[in-house]
């Protein structure tokens, strides 16, 4: 109430006293809300910035997500209020921020804005171990163990029905973390060891047909085609069935020879040691132990279910003789 008054002097009297209500409103705000980035990943930490208008040093800005509040109001400093946090789950998030005002300054809202929070990406600082299969399994016969991943979760072959050759190579793994929610899956590899079929497993194996105790040794020739059944094992033939067209050739292109047959991949050693011998008689032979991949003279093409080998043999004079040697 503000009153105004006349004393008077000498030629006036006072004045009566006038009053007057005069009504002082609080003064307008207005709050706007920044973020220090959008996109975010799950887990990682999000500062919100609220900034009021004029600048106040009073008051508090409630901040919400999807109109929940996060966490306690925060007091006003210069102008400005800000909120770190790393609990928003994935998805898109709706942020407002509402000041409370002052006994001088009305409080405001901010327009909403939308923080958008990616799936992490978990890490693998332990891979698994993988047993040992069989040719002829698929990945899925390989019992993966151990292994830890930055939460919690489970490994599986990235393709099980993948059927490896002999040998040991490197298979993709993949990590499927237990929330899924917030996680998406990651990948890593193992070594997995895949081992020759033994010659006494392919032969008791029904599909070749053989009798135990009766035809199934590996010197026997029991379709009578002239392959023991240890060479139809190495050179992928079948032992009931006759067929010749298994057998190595030698050829002599240009001025060495070639020796050349398909190893079947079940025979890679350990389950067989094949040898190449040749020499200018049928007395003295030079060995040539076959290796798993290409060395020397030795030149292997993988493939499946066999290996092309190829041999290249000096030339040893008028005549050269050459013969495949298999052994268990």
């Amino acid at each position: 109430t503000i009153t105004a008054s006349q004393a008077g002097d000498a030629s006036y009297s006072a004045a009566t006293p006038v009053a007057q209500l005069l009504t002082v409103n609080n003064a307008a705000t207005t709050t706007t809300l920044s973020t220090s980035g959008t996109p975010s990943i799950y887990g990682g930490s999000v500062t919100l910035t609220a900034t009021v208008a004029p600048t106040i040093g009073g008051g508090t800005v409630q901040f919400y997500d999807n109109a929940v509040a996060l966490g306690s109001p925060v007091a006003l400093s210069s102008g400005q209020a800000q909120l770190a946090t790393s609990a928003l789950v994935t998805g898109s998030h709706s942020i407002t921020a509402t000041y409370s005002g002052t006994t001088n300054y009305n409080g405001s809202t901010a327009s909403a804005l939308t923080q958008t929070v990616n799936k992490a990406t978990p890490t693998i600082p332990t891979p698994p171990t993988a047993t040992a299969i069989i040719y002829g399994q698929t990945l899925a016969s390989s019992t993966l163990s151990g292994g830890a991943g930055s939460v919690a979760g489970s490994f599986a072959f990235t393709t099980p029905t993948t059927a490896p050759a002999v040998g040991t190579a490197s298979q993709g793994v993949t990590f499927t973390p237990s929330n899924t929610a917030n996680y998406q899956t990651a990948t890593t590899s193992v070594s997995v060891t895949v081992n020759a079929v033994s010659y006494s497993s392919w032969a008791a194996d029904s599909a070749q047909g053989l009798t135990a105790g009766v035809n199934d040794g590996p010197t026997a020739d029991p379709d009578g085609d002239g392959v023991s059944n240890l060479l139809e094992f190495a050179l992928g033939g079948a032992p009931m069935v006759p067929l010749q067209a298994i057998l190595p050739a030698l050829t002599k292109p240009a001025s060495a020879w070639l020796f050349e047959y398909n190893r079947s991949d079940l025979s890679i050693s350990p389950a067989t040691t094949q040898t190449v011998e040749y020499g200018s008689n049928l007395i003295g032979w030079t060995p040539v132990v076959i290796p798993a991949t290409s060395t020397g003279i030795v030149e292997i093409t993988p493939g499946s279910p066999s290996d092309h080998v190829k041999v290249t043999l000096p030339s040893s004079g008028s005549q050269t003789f050459v013969r495949l040697k298999v052994s268990q």
